[in-house]
Order: C-alpha cells, then structure tokens, then sequence
C-alpha cells in the first residue's frame, strides 16, 4: 500500500508540472541593464575596435613627430661630433620610416576593401 501511495504522489507531480510547463515557457524575461560603454551588437564591436585603433594611430603619430623634433635636436646640438650627426640621423630616417609602415598599415586595407567593392574595412 505504501507503494502505490508513492506511485501516486509521484504522478500527481508528473502531470502538474507537464500542466504548469507552458506558464513556465511564457514567462517574460527582463533583460539586464546595459552596462555603459559595452556594445550590444556586432556592428557596435566592430565600432568599438575602430575608434580604439584611430586612438592608437593618433598617439603612434604623435610620438614619431616627438621623436623626430627630438632627433632633430640632437643633430643641431651635436657640435659637429660625427657620431652624435650619424646618431642623429639613423633616428630621423628610422622614425620617417616607422611612419611611412604605419601610414602603409591604415592604408592597404582600405585601398583592397575598395578594390574589391566591400567598402571600408574595420581599421581606420
């Protein structure tokens, strides 16, 4: 007898919850609330990753000229000392040609993107 008192009970909740399942699928959900600054979608991350990388090329062009401006002082200040002149001029022509690969870097994927038809590309 007690084991069909347990068959039973165990039936009841069987049929009860299978009964309150569709209640449990319709139940609205709230979403969360955005956090600031975070994107919600793709497009928002590939926005995100632009603005970054255009902050990254500005500060990368801002210290190349100050290295430039630098170098430019030591070879104005060297007194005629050849290694200070040699010195001097391997940073101009190394910052000259880290902005020349930088500028290369932005530019060759845009110019592909708008070979090809795709439009601009996530890298400013």
């Amino acid at each position: 007898m007690n084991l069909k008192k347990i068959k039973r009970v165990a039936t009841d909740l069987a049929v009860a919850s299978l009964l309150t399942l569709p209640l449990m699928g319709m139940a609205q959900v709230i979403p969360p609330n955005p956090i600031s600054g975070v994107p919600e979608t793709g497009q928002g991350l590939l926005d995100l990753i632009q603005k970054v990388a255009t902050w990254i090329a500005i500060i990368f062009f801002a210290v190349a000229v100050i290295f430039i401006v630098l170098a430019a002082f030591g070879y104005l200040t060297s007194g005629g000392d050849q290694e200070k002149v040699a010195s001097a001029k391997n940073k101009i022509v190394f910052s000259i040609v880290a902005i020349i690969v930088a500028a290369l870097a932005f530019a060759i994927p845009r110019l592909i993107f708008n070979i090809l038809g795709f439009g601009e590309p996530v890298v400013p």
